[in-house]
């Protein structure tokens, strides 16, 4: 098993870091082809196959990803000989027990990726680091991209040093990515654009402890926010705006189910915050987005005279361009970068995994801990519903946020449950979606009312227009608001009446 961390950086970056750390000039040239079935089906079944070429030698490796392991992977490696593949070795895998006829003979090079690998190991902290500075390209039939990334990978000791040295690096630029070689490679060959990626949860297991529970689930929370951060590196995507914050909440709430194992303290210590600093950078974004899509686009189709909403669109669209550009600023920042590495220290090797006072809550049955956490949810859920009896906007925000993290937690443990039935654990589901579906309309209404209120009071003066267009627009969103609010308290009513499956 292999454990490294893999970082993005530019040529300057690059630059600095092969200074800071001594690596030679050249490097040596590392020429991989990676073998796959036209259907890819070694990466759908979490498979790697390659051979790489390493001036006269030739090695077949085989890496298999683990649920939940963000920054571990099994590896296997043997020195091969001929133009092919070794299969004899493969067999010696776990890999060529999945690979029947039929596969091997269709297995074929589906891309290859060429760098120069500049590299040394280090001591540090007691622990024996590789550093392996990577320049290149990956390639395919027509296509090629870029490759410039930085791998730190423990050969002994702990990992917490692997982090300590990862936190001198963050000043050169270089991004914590979960973003594999391979990973770029399968995208190239498909065709695909990096795009904006939602939640790859992990199958979690009653047997598992509650840290070993913990760790699968904020690790693919983080690699989540991770992955679509790169997107909005690249381009404005409206989608991983949303994609990033869905991570971020569902970390957010993890943090709160565990709370009992990672100490209180957790849900306010750093983590947590910076979790809410990068949502509130991509709040402005996500919100201006629904609003224009799902508010303002049907004001307008039923407007009379659209044309007296042109201005208003306009200013709209200036605003929506502005708040997307600083979410783009906020991932593209040292603060971000430094949130990244934080966070995954923490999930990794963090002061809660060896608190003595946490240690049995550590290693209670993930089963039990579970069926604990999903009901105090619920229980959260049921006292709050009370909020709906009134027009306290900020009450109703308040349920809604307890009934994400219900949500979530159904999503996180329903395989924990084995025995549970589909339809219950459905049923639970359904419900607990169908409220914060019909909350949220009426959050977007009030988000609404306030995104109106902004625009006719800043863009007046370019456009005294602009303020009769947003009264216009804000009395159109409030008046299905008795309607959306009747539907939020009939969900609710539903979710109080659902049976718990564990």
């Amino acid at each position: 098993m292999e454990t490294e961390l893999k970082f993005v950086v530019d040529a300057q970056g690059a630059e600095r870091l092969r200074a800071d750390l001594k690596l030679p000039g050249d490097g040596e040239r590392l020429r991989s082809v990676y073998f796959d079935t036209p259907d890819m089906d070694l990466k759908a079944d979490g498979f790697v196959l390659r051979v790489r070429e390493a001036g006269d030698q030739r090695i077949q490796g085989v890496k298999q990803s683990i649920k939940g392991g963000a920054f571990t992977r099994h590896e296997w490696e043997k020195p091969i000989e001929g133009e092919g593949l070794d299969f004899d070795a493969l067999d010696e895998t776990p890999l060529g027990e999945r690979l029947g006829k039929k596969r091997r003979e269709a297995l074929a090079p589906t891309f290859e990726v060429d760098v120069r690998r500049a590299k040394r190991t280090l001591e540090f902290q007691g622990a024996e680091i590789e550093v392996a500075l990577d320049e290149g390209e990956v390639r395919t039939v027509g296509r090629r991209e870029a490759i410039r990334e930085l791998e730190l990978e423990l050969i002994s000791g702990s990992p917490a040093a692997l982090f300590a040295l990862a936190r001198t690096l963050v000043s050169s630029a270089a991004t914590l990515s979960f973003r594999t070689k391979s990973s770029r490679g399968f995208a190239l060959a498909r065709d695909k654009e990096t795009c904006a990626a939602a939640l790859a949860g992990p199958a979690l297991k009653p047997g598992q402890t509650a840290q070993q529970g913990f760790h699968d689930i904020a690790a693919a929370c983080l690699a989540q926010i991770a992955a679509n951060a790169e997107v909005l590196r690249e381009r404005r995507d409206g989608e991983a705006v949303h994609q990033l914050r869905v991570g971020a909440r569902r970390l957010r709430s993890a943090i709160l189910l565990f709370r009992p194992m990672l100490g209180r303290a957790a849900s306010d210590g750093p983590v947590a915050a910076e979790l809410r600093w990068l949502a509130g950078e991509c709040d402005a974004a996500r919100n201006l987005d629904v609003f224009a899509e799902g508010a303002f686009a049907p004001v307008v189709k039923q407007a009379d005279d659209p044309e007296m909403l042109a201005g208003f669109a306009l200013a709209l669209e200036r605003r929506r361009t502005q708040a997307h550009d600083r979410a783009r600023r906020a991932v593209l920042g040292d603060r971000f970068r430094a949130l990244l590495l934080e966070a995954a220290a923490w999930i990794e090797a963090g002061d809660w995994t060896t608190d003595a006072a946490l240690a049995e809550a550590r290693e209670e049955r993930l089963g039990d801990f579970a069926a604990d956490a999903l009901n105090k949810a619920l229980h959260r859920v049921i006292k709050r519903a009370r909020a709906l009896k009134g027009e306290d906007d900020l009450a109703r925000h308040r349920l809604r946020v307890s009934d994400k993290v219900l949500r979530y937690g159904i999503a996180n443990f329903a395989t924990v449950f084995e025995e549970a039935k589909p339809r219950e654990v459905r049923a639970l589901n359904e419900a607990a979606a169908a409220a914060q579906d019909a909350l949220g309309a009426l959050t977007d209404i009030v988000a609404a009312r306030s995104i109106c209120a902004d625009l006719a009071q800043t863009e007046a003066a370019l456009d005294p227009d602009i303020v009769y267009a947003a009264g216009y627009v804000a009395g159109h969103v409030s008046a299905g608001e008795p309607a959306k609010l009747k539907r939020a308290k009939k969900a609710v009513r539903r979710l109080e009446k659902a049976e718990p499956f564990w």
